[in-house]
């Protein structure tokens, strides 16, 4: 099934929906070669449109496609089967039950087992798509998945334009020049000795320093 997932991503996602993304819409592809020599690691990601998870998933190489997993919500995805076996097999997600009764820990559960299998997530910390080219402020679910995994870095994506080509609410797609900022891993010292809202505090701010990188 792996093979035949790969097979499909290269097709799918590397030949049509990039090609599709870069001379349609208009969105800029240029550090491919970055996320080849990365770490397992957290990619942390501002959220504005549904283009945001698909854009990502072009931008990754084809040999670290099966072992990067983004999160979904799974009351969105899990409506109904076929939805949530296609979004587990197009975009290889992990679906968190955002409702979870018995709170944030096991919440984040599934995702916390994928990282200490090695892989890598995308995670949202905004919890939702906000306004356009509005970054929200970031829940603490992301500094609960750093704590628990003490040593493994953090990646900022900043991801400028798609909320202007998709916004919210709106399922008609508007070419406008967007592109994907990809940071340097970042590690927190001593990372015990911080709240979670402050490493998301922490994490946003990465995120912003990357608004402004020229690339």
């Amino acid at each position: 099934m792996d093979k035949i997932k790969l097979a499909v991503h290269i097709v799918l996602m590397k030949l049509v929906l990039k090609n599709f993304l870069r001379w349609i819409i208009g969105v800029q592809f240029n550090q491919e070669d970055k996320l080849t020599r990365l770490p397992p690691c957290i990619y942390v990601a501002n959220h504005n449109s549904h283009l945001d998870t698909a854009c990502f998933l072009a931008l990754v190489p084809s040999e670290k496609f099966l072992v990067t997993h983004p999160v979904a919500a799974a009351d969105y995805f899990s409506k109904y089967r076929f939805t949530e076996w296609l979004v587990k097999f197009l975009f290889n997600v992990v679906l968190i039950d955002r409702k979870n009764a018995k709170g944030a820990e096991q919440t984040l559960k599934p995702i916390d087992d994928v990282l200490k299998s090695g892989h890598s997530i995308l995670f949202f910390p905004e919890g939702s798509r906000g306004n356009p080219e509005v970054m929200g402020q970031f829940k603490t679910g992301i500094g609960l998945l750093l704590k628990n995994n003490p040593g493994l870095p953090f990646v900022p994506v900043f991801m400028q334009g798609l909320g202007k080509a998709m916004p919210k609410g709106d399922p008609v797609l508007v070419p406008h020049e967007s592109k994907i900022i990809v940071g340097e891993p970042v590690d927190i010292d001593s990372i015990e000795s911080y709240s979670p809202a402050e490493i998301a505090h922490r994490v946003r701010e990465e995120i912003l320093k990357l608004s402004a990188s020229p690339l």
